[in-house]
């Protein structure tokens, strides 16, 4: 197996074990997951116990052919969770690879973003991904995984109480707060990566469009949350000046924490826009602000004022 490509993706469940996959490419030369799961309970010295786990499964990626993209995805299988969705809400991922032509061993934590999507590590985060030699022993392997997914700022020291896979079978709808949180993150990410403000936060829209264009709790949430974070500094973009303005009520879509925490924005952006604000010209986000549409767009207005009051399609 020396020589050739390999790659291994490891699960962290926030309910406090691994799930470790192997990779490997199927007919089409796609990459796919494939249904062989190593399973691995959480807790103290277990490091050399991942490591041996995450080199088998390279070596099932040596030697196995993927399954056709058609398939259920390998992690649903093993894990039973009902979508992609439930699954990376509790999950943490890092990949495990070997290059073609082998000579070392790449351990990368890839961090979720507000799309639940998991990203290849930025370029400013060198900490997220720890090189080892080809040859390395189980106990460097495990440590290496466990040390790039603590650099994401992952917790994993706790006792967890972790049966199997079974927290991965939650459901698939995301609430007010976790969005919230997810894009303060991401927004965080892309400051460090030398976007200004501005540029981070029209980028972070632009980036969830497609997330908050159907559900009005999260359209909110994010109009709601980068208007906040540029407040913050001191300003507000032009294109979220009107928005923040005409947003109605959703609390009476949520529950919970989310009700709370959507109430204590509400009152602190009503605090900060009657402090007075500094607005500032700023490109819109492609597709999603009526500043970037052209004439007629009659139907896509009355979708965006649907979500400004408060429903999902107009009409509702």
């Amino acid at each position: 197996m020396k020589g050739r490509e390999r790659a291994t993706v490891v699960y962290f469940c926030q309910a406090g074990g691994f799930l470790v996959l192997p990779l490997a490419k199927n007919a089409e030369g796609a990459r796919v997951g494939v249904n062989q799961p190593e399973l691995l309970q959480w807790g103290d010295s277990c490091e050399v116990a991942l490591g041996e786990k995450v080199l088998h499964c390279m070596g099932v990626s040596a030697v196995t052919i993927g399954p056709p993209r058609s398939d259920p995805a390998a992690f649903l299988l093993a894990s039973g969770a009902k979508s992609y969705l439930a699954f990376a809400r509790v999950h943490h991922q890092v990949y495990v690879m070997i290059p073609d032509g082998g000579g070392c061993l790449s351990v990368q934590y890839w961090p979720r973003n507000a799309n639940f999507m998991f990203v290849g590590p930025p370029d400013d985060r060198p900490d997220f991904t720890v090189t080892l030699p080809e040859d390395a022993t189980p106990e460097q392997v495990g440590s290496a995984v466990v040390r790039v997914l603590r650099a994401g700022g992952v917790g994993i020291e706790g006792q967890p109480d972790f049966h199997g896979t079974a927290a991965s079978g939650g459901d698939d709808r995301v609430g007010y707060a976790e969005f919230k949180s997810a894009l303060a993150h991401d927004y965080e990410l892309m400051v460090a990566g030398n976007d200004s403000p501005v540029e981070a936060v029209t980028g972070l829209l632009d980036r969830v469009g497609r997330t908050i264009s159907e559900d009005p709790c999260l359209f909110h949430c994010a109009i709601i949350t980068c208007a906040l974070i540029c407040l913050g500094q001191g300003f507000l973009p032009d294109y979220l000046d009107e928005p923040v303005r005409g947003l109605g009520d959703v609390s009476g879509l949520l529950s919970g924490d989310d009700v709370v925490v959507y109430r204590q924005d509400v009152a602190a952006l009503q605090h900060q826009l009657a402090a007075g604000v500094r607005v500032v010209e700023a490109p819109c986000p492609p597709d999603y602000f009526p500043g970037t549409w052209g004439m007629g767009q009659a139907a896509a207005e009355a979708w965006w004022n649907g979500l400004l009051g408060g429903m999902s399609q107009p009409g509702q």
